[in-house]
């Protein structure tokens, strides 16, 4: 089940164009079986499998990205539509969210 996230927090997701006094880039999150992003763009550390991506709002539809900074995987078992691995460190993913299915979609699978 989705954490809401206050109003204020959800302008991190809109283009620096229409906020740009906030932060787009959000702190690192390490790898683990459930990840909830702040922002759009995220460092990931760690080597555990990420099985599930919470979205940050019930009501939230679109990208994030994911920037390895170690290898890791994702599994399609929980809220990821196919699963996939991260073979070098410095590469960037993008997670695309669809509240019809629930499932976010990875641009790329390694």
């Amino acid at each position: 089940m989705a954490v809401s996230t206050p109003a204020k927090d959800l302008w991190a997701w809109f283009p620096a164009a229409v906020n740009p006094n906030v932060p787009r880039i959000g702190a690192a999150i390490a790898s683990a079986a459930t990840i909830a992003p702040t922002n759009p763009v995220h460092h990931v550390t760690g080597t555990a499998a990420i099985v599930t991506i919470t979205p940050p709002d019930p009501s939230f539809q679109g990208d994030l990205v994911l920037i390895a900074d170690a290898i890791w995987t994702w599994t399609a078992a929980g809220n990821i539509s196919a699963a996939g691995t991260v073979t070098a460190a410095g590469r960037h993913f993008r997670f695309t969210y669809d509240p019809g299915t629930a499932k976010w979609y990875p641009d790329k699978i390694i």
